[in-house]
């Protein structure tokens, strides 16, 4: 399957994918309050957060290992080895919740319940994530498809249910997450039975080491994107209140559908990218560079775009009393604009495994995110978080390219293009 073919099956896939958290969108935004949207924001925040932690983050040693050219067996017996590692990192999360949870409950706000709940489907999202990330590196786009759009899809059909039907409320959206969940973890588990992807009879200390080395350096990048796309939510809900923050989390769920589009393009770049580096010189690379250039020119006049048409998208899919969010949705849909230019050049830094650098200026970035959110939230609320996160994101943008350009990977000169 060519590149353009196997970009146009994630691309379908993901707005398939995505659909279905958009029909939800005025659902959501009708049958709870701003506070409990809010407070639902504050959820999905801790899930985002325990991506850092789960499995010590190394879900991504798991794809990188595959391009590394071992055989089956050890791949095999590599997975397993994070596979424990996942299981010692709830081993550690859980008791920690129940120790600390007096402070948890005060500083987030919501039920100890609810980040119990939220670990589980953390833990479950890493054998998901697993099982879909095989299926991308060896590049069998449709499976892909279908595993993410059944799990959009049962958590729609309980999220009715829940929240519409059995009202509910914030909880049931909680308990829809739940139950779609437990049922893909299964339907997961086989698939990855069915494919023999691990084993745990012959795991070498040197295979947890690997995996360590390349994701435990990651773990401060990983943070620092939570810094940056996510932290905002706690300084909303607690500096203006889970109103707003309610507020500001539809306008950021309606800018992520460009995210869409651009980790389709990613999903098949990044398999591609990695064959082009392994297989070709350094001077036959030119025509990467011409390719990334004329996607930035186009993610540019996208981002121009988004802030003539998405404040009226925004009102007319999130309903009237979401109307404030139309003074964050530009910047917003802006700084996803970077992450996709980003997303372009992150993936020589991988390859590279030149991750300790990625995760410097990652955290670096989000540092900065929080300072100057702190700076400008009190004079212009949630304007001022918004484009607190664009610049941040430009700046995470542009301090990768530099990181890529070191890497000398490809000829990044325009007259060597």
């Amino acid at each position: 399957m060519s590149f353009l073919k196997k970009s146009s099956v994630y691309l379908i896939s993901n707005i398939l994918n995505a659909s279905i958290p958009f029909i939800l969108l005025p659902i959501l935004t009708r049958y709870l309050t701003t506070s409990e949207y809010g407070k639902i924001a504050i959820f999905q925040t801790i899930i985002t957060g325990l991506v850092s932690v789960i499995a010590f983050n190394t879900l991504g040693a798991t794809a990188r290992v595959f391009f590394d050219k071992k055989d089956e067996h050890y791949l095999k017996n590599y997975n397993g080895a994070c596979f424990c590692l996942l299981i010692l990192s709830l081993a550690i999360i859980i008791p920690l919740t129940f120790i600390f949870s007096t402070g948890l409950v005060f500083f987030t706000g919501i039920d100890r319940n609810w980040i119990l709940a939220a670990i589980f489907i953390s833990g479950i999202n890493f054998v998901v994530q697993f099982r879909l990330n095989q299926w991308q590196i060896t590049e069998k786009a449709i499976s892909f498809g279908l595993l993410q759009i059944g799990q959009s899809l049962l958590l729609f059909i309980f999220t009715l249910i829940f929240v519409v039907f059995l009202a509910r409320h914030a909880e049931g959206r909680i308990e829809a997450q739940m139950y779609s969940m437990m049922i893909i973890f299964v339907i997961t588990i086989l698939l990855i039975q069915k494919d023999k992807l691990l084993s745990f009879r012959n795991i070498k200390k040197g295979m947890f080491l690997d995996a360590l080395s390349f994701s435990v350096p990651l773990i401060p990048h990983v943070f620092g994107m939570y810094l940056i796309s996510s932290v905002d939510r706690f300084f909303i809900n607690s500096k203006l209140g889970s109103d707003q923050a309610g507020i500001y989390m539809v306008a950021m769920q309606l800018s992520m559908g460009m995210v869409i589009v651009f980790d389709a393009v990613n999903k098949a770049f990044m398999p591609w990218l990695f064959k082009e580096l392994s297989n070709s010189s350094f001077i036959q690379r030119k025509h990467i560079v011409s390719k990334t250039y004329y996607y930035f020119i186009l993610l540019i006049f996208i981002g121009i775009l988004s802030f003539l048409i998405s404040p009226y998208v925004l009102t007319l899919i999130a309903g009237e009393k979401y109307k404030a969010g139309k003074l964050v949705i530009g910047w917003l849909c802006l700084g996803q604009v970077f992450l996709g230019m980003y997303l372009m050049v992150t993936n020589y830094l991988f390859y590279a495994k030149k991750t300790g650098q990625l995760s410097v200026l990652t955290i670096a970035c989000g540092v900065f995110n929080v300072i100057l959110l702190l700076c400008l939230i009190a004079p212009l609320g949630i304007e001022g978080v918004a484009i607190s996160f664009a610049v941040s994101m430009l700046l995470r943008f542009l301090g990768t390219w530099f990181l890529a350009y070191k890497t000398k990977l490809v000829p990044w000169t325009l007259g060597n293009v």
